[in-house]
């Protein structure tokens, strides 16, 4: 008895903790709901058939509607991220009950419909089917029930596209273009408006006329049209005249002003560059917002906006739109918020998306936008394969938020929803300018013809910045000299050379700074190419007699290249470098513990004869807590056109041993190669590297985290727009771990179509969302291609270094600002678990299996779409609760189980 007893009490505290634990955790949640990243996607169709959704407004709820391969159409409707099931149903634009001449051999007429609801009770569906454009609505609450659908009617004929929109008063606003000419009705841009839900409709009024609109391929003409009042705004593309028209209505559409031109094709403009053209509208009030792609300013493709802040009635000069980070091979869109307008951009392989970007309007200007990696794809939760978006997207503005549905790829296709809300988004998003103006270094004497390469940037403790670079004699020449100069309090200090070879070279110098305050210095030169080393103490290294004699490192043989210099928390130094050509090609590692005195015999990190690899190069290492992380590269010959791969390893025994290599892959093109790698490390566990890959096309930039010591990484995100020419990169971190990205772009040379001027982007990670929040791009005078080096130091200043030739000379501009205060948010970092078995060795094959993602707690586990619920970083005090409330249970438990068996004790 007293065993059945003491059961039936364990199985009730059991079930009391687990209700307990389900409590704390939706308490966790809540307080957390709003942590502002993107919400775990829901799969909301379930079914692998589904694409092209649309998101209908109902007020108090989401409708959900897309199209399905199988069963024609299906929706869900939701409320606080509870959803119904997929539903399937007929609907007036899919059913035969309109077609009786059909036999039963032959398919139901399809056609996809515009869906809107009118706010009084009623969702409305418009479709053409290439004749006649139709109108049917029915009761929100009766959507799947065709019998509670009106009886369709037709209010346009001739249409090649149409757009619709509610105003004021639940009115319907319909705009299209008709291109069947009669004498009574032109072909031509036309409005109908109903004020009573559809029932009846107003005479068709000409908005703008236009013969051109009869021509078969004018099916493609653009339409936008919004509502805000009683003012309606409505946008067109013209392509045969290369021009963009607005026309607005302040009276509910009762009546139009005249068209306006708002862009249009320039006498200078190339004949090959994109007329204006995809024009998107959006407007919150009296503030009206226009994008729209043309090619003007040498550039053959670009986007453009324009503003106006009285409903259209005078407008803001046509601006350029994020030059350097938008081309035309990306989607533009602009979307209505509660507040603020939003603008989304997105960029396509293909079907497949391959970068998204949010910015917002703020202060009479579009912010730099913000990557945004989760509307990129993501891995299943359950079959823990990649989702890839790309079959279909909408996305609107509600309860500040903005909620995207998307059709996603993996086993079939299924419409998956997220959401993030836009208060943490708009302060990320807002940006002030922060750069100061750029100084530029004192040029050596008699050097008018040289050429500044490899610049290295070094931070000090006392807000001055310490520069080299390796100088050659003209630009057909090697680097003969390795220059110095310090940067403090806005000016330079003059250049001395600290390491010299007129026989020989001099070349890609790498600095550090010790924790005792000396400067060291490493690099290649020598007739063969020998790894040196030297140092002086920073408050003389403007002296070069402070500049200790110059030693030789050890190396298997000569020819050393791209030699990196670490410092770890015990003051032991770290050079890699790597032997890239010949027997002993590969990377190497020889470490110091007494200040540089004395140097170990090279650890080979890898061999890349033996992996039969034809080329390997530019080690790129960081350390932190004792693990260390290196990238480098694996080229083929000939060098002038090699590919390249980027390869990733990893020691947590002081460089001793390494993980085996994998290789690090961003998009999966057979002609990719990598021009660029970096990684850094706040410490041993969290890790970021970043590259940029070069498709033969465009140039894209990577990135990925690890939170596990570069065990496992997340999966490569694109950061920023594209670019067409190949710029340096530099990925850094300041004093409290928080990473920065920055990219320089040039104006493209003859051909090149990106940029219009030298421009800086820099992003700043994120690390309570997982993204990178675009600061803000700064223009420079540095003409052309450039090299880059970037340092932030412990009290907060970032400085950037570019080394480029101006009129014929060599010029070392700095640029600076001030960062955020250095700030660690604490993360919840994963178990670590045993490094993965060592991989087959690499192979000069291009593309080996990129290494598995595993899934981890994210900030929104286990919240639905639109409550964005989490379980990490939750307040203290509910955790303290629940935990001391659990421990009372316990106790009480042990209390009875104490007295019931005292009890039973005494009556036995």
């Amino acid at each position: 008895m007293r065993h059945d007893f003491i059961i039936r009490w364990v199985n009730l505290l059991l079930a009391t903790l687990f209700v307990l634990a389900g409590v704390g955790i939706v308490s966790l949640a809540a307080a957390q709901g709003d942590a502002g990243t993107w919400a775990e996607p829901a799969n909301l169709s379930l079914s692998g058939t589904a694409g092209a959704p649309q998101i209908v407004d109902l007020g108090d709820e989401l409708l959900v509607f897309w199209e399905d391969a199988v069963d024609h159409f299906a929706f869900v409707r939701g409320r606080e991220g509870a959803w119904s099931a997929p539903t399937t149903a007929e609907f007036p634009f899919a059913t035969p009950a309109y077609y009786p001449d059909l036999n039963e051999s032959q398919p139901t007429p399809i056609f996809s419909p515009q869906l809107v609801y009118d706010g009084s009770g009623f969702i409305h569906a418009f479709w053409e089917d290439g004749e006649a454009a139709y109108h049917s609505r029915v009761p929100s609450e009766a959507f799947a029930s065709f019998a509670e659908w009106s009886v369709r009617q037709q209010v346009a004929e001739g249409v090649a596209q149409m757009a619709v929109t509610t105003g004021a008063d639940d009115h319907l606003h319909l705009v299209y273009v008709r291109r069947l000419e009669t004498a009574e009705l032109p072909a031509g841009v036309y409005y109908r408006g109903s004020a009573d839900g559809g029932a009846t409709w107003s005479d068709p009024q000409l908005l703008y006329a236009s013969r051109y609109f009869r021509l078969p391929d004018e099916e493609d003409a653009n339409l936008q049209i919004a509502a805000a009042g009683v003012d309606v705004y409505v946008a067109v593309d013209d392509p045969a005249q290369a021009r963009i028209l607005f026309i607005r209505s302040e009276d509910e559409g009762a009546s139009w002003r005249q068209p306006s031109v708002i862009d249009r094709r320039e006498a200078d403009d190339g004949v090959n560059d994109v007329a204006p053209s995809g024009v998107r509208l959006a407007s919150v009030e009296d503030d009206v917002h226009l994008a729209w792609q043309a090619g003007h300013q040498g550039r053959a493709c670009g986007y453009y906006y324009r503003h106006s802040e009285d409903g259209g009635r005078s407008w803001g000069a046509a601006e350029p739109l994020y030059p350097g980070v938008l081309n035309c091979s990306q989607e533009v869109r602009v979307l209505s918020g509660d507040q603020n307008v939003f603008l989304v951009a997105t960029a396509y392989d293909g079907e497949v998306v391959q970068a998204s970007s949010l910015s917002v309007w703020l202060d009479d200007g579009w912010q730099e936008p913000a990557p945004q990696a989760a509307l990129s794809g993501f891995t299943h939760p359950e079959t823990f394969r990649p989702v890839t978006y790309g079959c279909g997207r909408d996305m609107i503005v509600k309860d500040e938020r903005v909620i995207v549905a998307s059709c996603g790829r993996s086993v079939g296709q299924d419409i998956w929803l997220s959401s993030r809300p836009t208060s943490l988004l708009v302060e990320q998003l807002r940006t002030t300018p922060e750069w100061a103006p750029p100084a530029t270094a004192p040029p050596p004497a008699d050097q008018e013809e040289a050429v500044i390469v490899d610049p290295d940037l070094v931070a000090g403790d006392d807000d001055g910045f310490h520069a080299f670079w390796s100088q050659a004699p003209s630009p057909e020449s090697i680097g003969k000299e390795i220059y110095y100069a310090r940067w403090a309090s806005g000016e330079w200090s003059r250049p001395i050379v600290v390491a010299s070879d007129p026989a020989g070279k001099a070349v890609q110098p790498a600095a550090a700074m010790t924790a005792d305050g000396r400067l060291l210095l490493v690099w290649s030169g020598g007739t063969a190419g020998d790894l040196f080393f030297s140092w002086a103490p920073v408050e003389g290294a403007t002296q070069l007699s402070e500049w200790r004699e110059p030693r030789q490192l050890p190396s298997p043989q000569p020819a050393t290249s791209a030699p990196q210099l670490l410092v770890d928390q015990e003051g032991v130094i770290y050079v890699f470098y790597a032997v890239p050509l010949n027997e002993g090609r590969g990377i190497y590692l020889t470490t110091s513990a007494d200040q540089g005195e004395n140097w170990s015999e090279p650890v080979t990190v890898f061999d890349g004869a033996a992996a039969g690899w034809a080329m390997v190069d530019a080690p790129r290492a960081t350390a932190a807590d004792g693990l260390l992380h290196l990238m480098w590269e694996q080229r083929s010959l000939p060098t002038n056109a090699s590919e390249t791969t980027l390869y990733y390893a990893r020691s947590d025994d002081d460089g001793r041993t390494w993980s085996a290599p994998r290789a690090l892959e961003g998009v999966q093109a057979e002609e990719a190669r990598a021009v660029w790698g970096q990684i850094v490390a706040a410490d041993g566990r969290v890790a970021h590297r970043a590259w940029q890959e070069w498709d033969g096309a465009q140039l894209v930039l990577w990135h990925q985290h690890s939170r596990d010591g570069g065990l496992n990484w997340s999966r490569p995100a694109r950061v920023g727009g594209f670019a067409d020419t190949i710029m340096p990169a530099s990925l850094l971190q300041d004093a409290g771990g928080r990473p920065y990205l920055l990219r320089y772009l040039a104006p493209a040379g003859e051909g090149g179509v990106s940029v219009t001027r030298s421009q800086l982007q820099l992003w700043q990670w994120q690390p309570e969302t997982e993204e990178w929040a675009s600061l803000e791009s700064v223009d420079v005078t540095s003409p052309g291609n450039a090299a880059l080096a970037a340092a932030a130091s412990p009290t907060g200043e970032m400085a950037v270094v570019l080394a480029a030739r101006e009129d014929g000379a060599p010029v070392l501009s700095v640029i600076g600002r001030e960062l955020p205060a250095p700030e660690r948010t604490p993360t919840r970092l994963p178990t670590l678990t045993a490094t993965p078995p060592p991989t087959a060795e690499p192979t000069a094959t291009r593309r080996p299996q990129p290494t598995a993602t595993p899934v981890f707690p994210t900030a929104n586990e286990g919240g639905g779409p639109l409550g964005g619920l989490t379980f990490l970083g939750a307040d203290s005090r509910v955790v303290g609760g629940l935990l001391a409330l659990i421990v009372t249970v316990v106790v009480v438990f042990v209390v009875l189980i104490a007295v019931m068996g005292f009890r039973s004790g005494r009556q036995r």
